[in-house]
């Protein structure tokens, strides 16, 4: 009788564990409003080549840190990205680029088109921040961008961007908005140093 009344139990416990809810993790994607003139005729007869954006380990898979009193490390385990940051900023790069108008043609890495230029990108900072009371939260983000000839292999400019903004909703939420906002003014900041190199040297 009592071994019945273990298994019954045990089999009731059994039960309750596979029908325990496992939370949704939410997916998040990197989209900064950024308004473009209408389509122009280039302003050079260039073709770019976007290199894939460099990061260190933690930016480059899906998993959404957040740094505490600028020393411990954290993730929010049911929050993600959809794609790696630096998979997405590339993809992005190229996209606005290529609104831009500045070259008449901008391809990604995996083309196999040979280019007049290659711009290298390497993604050194994008993370939230909290104060140790998380009462106060900012996003930074920094990418240093090299832009380099195909013909002679030699840097044609280089140059670094860092934007931080406040983080108004305390949360992953919160910081995705932050980082897209913050995004956004950092693309404008890397298209008008574009426009602004002299590429006939």
């Amino acid at each position: 009788m009592l071994k019945r009344l273990f298994f019954l139990i045990g089999i009731i416990l059994l039960t309750m564990g596979c029908t325990t809810k496992v939370p949704a993790i939410t997916q998040y994607v990197l989209q900064p409003n950024i308004l473009m003139q209408p389509m122009q005729k280039p302003s050079t007869k260039y073709l770019l080549k976007v290199a894939k954006t460099f990061s260190n380990e933690n930016l480059m898979g899906k998993k959404m840190w957040y740094i505490e009193d600028s020393l411990q490390s954290n993730i929010y385990h049911q929050s993600q990205w959809v794609s790696s940051p630096n998979t997405m900023l590339t993809q992005l790069l190229v996209e606005k680029i290529r609104q831009a108008d500045i070259f008449s043609g901008v391809v990604s890495y995996r083309s196999h088109i040979s280019p007049h230029y290659r711009l290298e990108s390497n993604l050194e900072e994008f993370v939230q921040y909290f104060d140790n009371a998380k009462k106060q939260s900012y996003v930074v983000i920094k990418l240093s961008l090299e832009l380099l000839t195909t013909q002679h292999l030699r840097p044609l400019a280089m140059k670094s961007f860092t934007v931080r903004v406040g983080v108004k909703s305390l949360n992953a939420k919160g910081g995705v908005e932050a980082l897209n906002s913050a995004l956004e003014k950092l693309l404008q900041e890397v298209i008008s140093w574009l426009k602004g190199v002299s590429y006939d040297q």
